[in-house]
């Protein structure tokens, strides 16, 4: 349509007439048409937007956009302590001070040889080397001259490293991200699908320390939470869920400490490698368990702000951050490419997408007929990926499900929705509910199991604002009015 300028002048001289804008006149023809109605306020879709879209409501535009996932790498306390500055004169310090090193003992080495070579050639010298011993005189006086130069910047270097380390050290422990100390809560929901039997299972505790009693010792919040995906019968998800305190806290040589450091993060992973192992052979053991039947298994577990993720099969942990979907393990499955290659050099094979024609994921608990005997190296194994962080204030909520989640959503799907969720009622229960409904409602084949953990605290999650919609005006004209109006737009 080719809309010309008397177009426009006549229906600004309408619109002003009735007292309302052009926009406003359009968003009417376009709802209302020919007849008059009320303009009834609607809710949102359930289903969250996708990202970057724009959602148009009364004239007004509002973008939801995701931020970038490649944020920048924080510093603790640095730049927010020091100020920009100070850090690029420290970094320019430090760069000098390693060239004049480079220098200085080039420099000296050249001189120093350049001097023997001289005092050797003034032995044979006609005049007694009275010119020899000037010029090595010469050289020797800059050699120590670099020297003593040399020593004032090493000086120098030393006092700003120890100066700027303590005052770092004072500013990571002031920083707000080091006093940070997740509010944890948490949801879970469960749901057969479209399965005959429920093989899922899955553990919640929000407070470790009070579950485990004495034998676990720990100042700070503490939390322990894993969903089990079982195969090939209920039996092997069951076992795993009744003997878990025993597997991961006991029999593994679980670390205990009153300070987290490097030391005991490393051993925190290896005792949660072991405990995977450990429920591997009991599964062996276990007489009630098939040896065709296992399990997948992902685990977490907080320790103030340190987070570890221990996975072996196709369930997922996805950490949002800022809105962000970030995951926080890996789903060995085929088509993960490190796995494929992984199982093929081991001798086995994949046909349609199953590991020896049989599984769908190349690790899991269990199914020791697919195993080689134990000393050998088999193309399906227990061992977990393990990934860990330390949480900050941009670290809202986690949420750990089984694969009949992740086959129908994407991570930043689910995502989404969780966190708009929040904001509406801040129930990480009612969450979990949604996503296993969404799920449902995107038609998944398989039973659901999903966990939904908050790290935030209610009053910084929570966002009763979200829940306005903007206010439509409703509008009356002349059929007159309309008609000429509907005549112009069209």
């Amino acid at each position: 349509m080719i809309v010309k300028q008397n177009m426009v002048t006549e229906s600004e001289i309408i619109c002003k007439h009735q007292g309302m804008s052009v926009m406003e006149m359009n968003y009417h023809l376009r709802v209302t048409g020919a007849q008059e109605r009320s303009l009834q306020k609607t809710e949102l879709s359930s289903s969250p937007p996708p990202p970057a879209a724009a959602v148009v409501v009364a004239g007004e535009v509002r973008v939801d956009a995701i931020s970038s996932r490649f944020e920048s790498v924080r510093v603790l306390g640095f730049l927010d302590a020091f100020g920009l500055w100070k850090n690029l004169f420290f970094l320019v310090l430090v760069l000098v001070d390693w060239i004049l090193l480079v220098y200085f003992v080039v420099v000296s080495f050249v001189d120093f040889s350049y001097v023997l070579s001289l005092r050797d050639l003034a032995e044979d010298c006609v005049f007694p080397g009275f010119a020899c011993n000037i010029r090595c005189t010469w050289i020797l006086m800059h050699l120590r001259i670099r020297l003593t130069c040399f020593g004032f910047f090493f000086f120098f270097f030393f006092f700003f490293s120890v100066f700027f380390s303590d005052a770092i050290q004072d500013a990571v422990i002031d920083s707000p991200t080091a006093k940070f100390v997740p509010n944890i809560r948490s949801g879970s929901h469960t749901d057969i699908g479209q399965r005959r039997s429920m093989e899922d299972e899955h553990i919640r505790i929000d407070d470790l320390s009070a579950h485990l009693g004495s034998d676990f010792k720990c100042l700070m919040p503490s939390a322990f939470y894993g969903v089990f995906d079982g195969h090939g019968g209920p039996e092997a998800a069951a076992y795993i869920k009744r003997n878990a305190m025993r597997l991961f806290f006991q029999d593994c040589d679980f670390p205990q400490t009153s300070e987290i450091d490097s030391v005991f993060l490393d051993e925190l992973e290896n005792s949660h490698r072991k405990a995977f192992l450990l429920a591997d052979l009991a599964l062996a053991d276990e007489a009630s368990v098939s040896s065709s039947c296992g399990t997948t298994a992902l685990t977490v577990l907080l320790l103030g702000r340190h987070l570890l993720v221990a996975n072996a099969g196709d369930c997922r942990a996805v950490l949002c951050r800022k809105g962000v979907a970030l995951n926080m393990s890996q789903d060995h499955r085929p088509t993960y490419l490190p796995e494929r290659r992984r199982v093929e050099e081991l001798g086995g094979y994949f046909d349609d997408g199953y590991l020896n024609g049989h599984l769908s994921v190349t690790r899991a608990l269990g199914d020791w007929d697919l195993k080689f005997p134990l000393g050998s190296s088999s193309p399906l194994i227990a061992e977990p990926d393990v990934q860990q962080v330390l949480l900050t204030e941009d670290d809202e909520f986690l949420i750990i499900g089984c694969d009949g989640i992740w086959d129908v959503m994407s991570s930043q799907y689910a995502v989404s929705l969780v966190r708009r969720e929040l904001r509406r009622h801040d129930d990480p229960q009612q969450c979990a509910r949604d996503l296993v409904r969404e799920a449902l409602r995107l038609n998944t084949s398989d039973n659901l199991t999903v966990i939904v953990i908050c790290f935030s605290s209610p009053s910084r999650v929570f966002d009763p604002s979200s829940r306005q919609r903007p206010r439509l005006r409703a509008c009356s004209l002349p059929e007159e009015t309309l008609s000429r109006l509907q005549s112009l737009l069209n």
